[in-house]
C-alpha cells in the first residue's frame, strides 16, 4: 500500500560552491536555504548530509521512517539491555567458578545472592528487588 508523498520528489542535490546555500528538488525548485555555520560546521557538509539522508529514503513515507525510527529506538534499547545482562552473567559466572575452586574463601551467602540476582535480572538493566 503505497502513501501519497507530500513533498518534493527525489533526487535532491546542492550544488559543490560556496555561492550557492542551497538544497533542490529533483523538479529544480528551491526546497531550502542554509546559511551560517551549523554549530561550527560548513553549511555545504550539512547540506550534503541533509541530501544523502533524503535520496537514501526515497519512496519510503514519513509515516513509516517514524515507525522504523521507534522501531530502531527500542531494539539499540533491547541489546543495550542484553549486553548488560550479558556482562552481569559473565561475571556472576566467574565469582561462581572462583567460588568453586576455592571454597573456602566464599560465603555460601553471597553465592545464594548472586544466583537469585541472575535469576530476577530485567532486560532493563535492572533488578526485580522485591524477588531479592
Amino acid at each position: 500500500m503505497s502513501q501519497e508523498m507530500k513533498h518534493t520528489p527525489e533526487p535532491w542535490f546542492c550544488n559543490e560552491n560556496e555561492f550557492d546555500d542551497f538544497i533542490w528538488g529533483a523538479n529544480r525548485e528551491m526546497i531550502a536555504e542554509s546559511r551560517g555555520t551549523g554549530g561550527g560546521l560548513p553549511q555545504e557538509e550539512n547540506r550534503a548530509r541533509i541530501v544523502a539522508c533524503v535520496n537514501a529514503c526515497a519512496g519510503i513515507s514519513n509515516e513509516n521512517l517514524k515507525m522504523f525510527q521507534e522501531w530502531d529506538r527500542r531494539f539499540v534499547a533491547q541489546n543495550k539491555s542484553l549486553v548488560r545482562l550479558l556482562k552481569l552473567k559473565k561475571l556472576i559466572y566467574q565469582t561462581l567458578t572462583e567460588a568453586l575452586a576455592n571454597p573456602t574463601e566464599f560465603d555460601t551467602g553471597v553465592l545464594v545472592y548472586l544466583c537469585t540476582l541472575i535469576e530476577n535480572y530485567d532486560l532493563k538493566g535492572k533488578t526485580n528487588e522485591a524477588h531479592l
